[in-house]
C-alpha cells in the first residue's frame, strides 16, 4: 500500500513511517523544510510541503492517508489562533480534497482526547466534548468536515490519550521525567475531596509503539461509516506513580508540591470499543517507562 503520512516529521509520525517501511508499505513523508533531517531519517519518500500555505497538493498514486500534521503552536492561543485553524482545519481541507481526486481509499485522521469536556469519569467516544477550548475546537471542527467526506473514502477518527516513549520531548511524561531528574518538585492538582490522597491528575498513558500499532491495524478495518476511536492504554495511573516509577528506575525519590488550584477532571479513557477492533497486549506503565529512560531522552 502506498501511505501518505503527514506530520511525518512529528514524534508519532517519525515512529509510524519506520513500521510502515519495515512492514513493506511504500510511505510518503509530507512535512515543512524545516524538518527534513527528521524526515529523511525514516527512510520515507520526502514531500516538502506546509500545510498553511497555499500551495496545492498532488496525492495521485497515494492509496491511503494518515494525518498526524498539526500548528505547533497549539499552546499560544489566541496569539497563534490563526495558525492553529490553518493547519489544523484548512491545511486538512486541503489534503482531504487532494485525497478525494486522487481517489484515496482510506483516511485516518489524529485528533485528541482533549475534545471532551473535563470529566472525573472514564471518557468514552460519547462522552460529552467541549467547544471552549481553541484547540479541541479546531480539532472537533477536523473532524466533523472529515465526517462529511466520508461518501468518498474511508474515515477512521483517533482521538489520543497521552501518547510517549523515548526521544519525545516538551509533553507531560518526558517533562515529570526531567524533574524527576534535577530534583525538581512534581505538582499536584487536588480534588475537592479532603479526605482523600492527592495523587494528582489520572491518566491512560499509550507507549508509541502501542500507538503505532493500533494506527497499523486501523488501516485494515473495514468500515462503511466514519467511525470515531480512543487510543490510549488500557492502564490508569496518576501523575504521582508515574513519578514514583521513574524515581525507581532512577535512583531517585521524587520531590512533590500540592497547587492550591483544584483540578476540573483527569484524563482517563475508555478504551473498549478499541479493544473490540484491534487485538493488542499493551504495554505497562512499567515497562514503557523503562523503555523510554533506557533508550534516552535526546532525539
Amino acid at each position: 500500500m502506498r501511505v501518505l503520512v503527514t506530520g511525518a516529521g512529528g514524534y508519532i509520525g517519525r515512529f509510524l513511517c519506520n513500521r510502515l517501511i519495515e512492514e513493506g508499505h511504500a510511505v510518503v513523508g509530507l512535512g515543512l523544510p524545516e524538518h527534513l533531517d527528521r524526515l529523511q531519517s525514516t527512510g520515507c519518500e520526502v514531500l516538502l510541503h506546509d500545510l498553511s500555505s497555499g500551495k496545492s497538493l498532488n496525492l495521485a498514486s497515494i492509496d491511503a492517508v494518515i494525518y498526524l500534521a498539526q500548528s505547533s503552536f497549539y499552546h499560544e492561543m489566541p496569539e497563534k489562533a490563526h495558525n492553529l485553524f490553518k493547519v489544523n482545519v484548512c491545511g486538512l481541507i486541503k489534503v482531504a480534497e487532494s485525497a478525494r481526486n486522487a481517489g484515496v481509499k482510506r483516511f485516518i485522521y489524529a485528533s485528541t482526547g482533549n475534545v471532551y469536556k473535563p470529566s472525573f469519569k472514564p471518557l468514552d467516544e460519547k462522552s460529552p466534548l467541549r467547544k471552549d477550548d481553541f484547540y479541541a475546537l479546531s480539532k472537533l471542527t477536523g473532524e466533523q468536515i472529515l465526517e462529511l467526506y466520508n461518501k468518498y473514502f474511508k474515515v477512521i477518527i483517533t482521538r489520543f490519550f497521552t501518547v510517549y516513549g523515548p526521544g519525545q520531548r516538551n509533553m507531560l511524561i518526558p517533562k515529570i521525567i526531567e524533574r524527576v531528574k534535577l530534583g525538581q518538585s512534581i505538582f499536584l492538582e487536588p480534588t475537592e475531596e479532603k479526605n482523600s490522597e492527592n495523587e494528582g491528575l489520572l491518566l491512560t498513558p499509550c507507549y508509541i509503539d502501542d500507538a503505532v500499532s493500533i494506527l497499523q491495524a486501523l488501516m485494515q478495518i473495514n468500515n462503511k461509516d466514519s467511525i470515531i476511536i480512543n487510543v490510549a492504554g488500557s492502564e490508569i495511573i496518576s501523575i504521582k506513580k508515574i513519578a514514583q516509577e521513574v524515581g525507581k528506575l532512577l535512583g531517585k525519590k521524587p520531590i512533590y508540591s500540592e497547587v492550591a488550584s483544584l483540578r476540573q477532571g483527569n484524563l482517563i479513557a475508555d478504551n473498549s470499543f478499541l479493544k473490540s477492533l484491534v487485538k493488542i497486549n499493551f504495554t505497562s506503565s512499567t515497562s514503557g517507562l523503562y523503555k523510554t529512560l533506557s533508550t534516552g531522552m535526546s532525539e
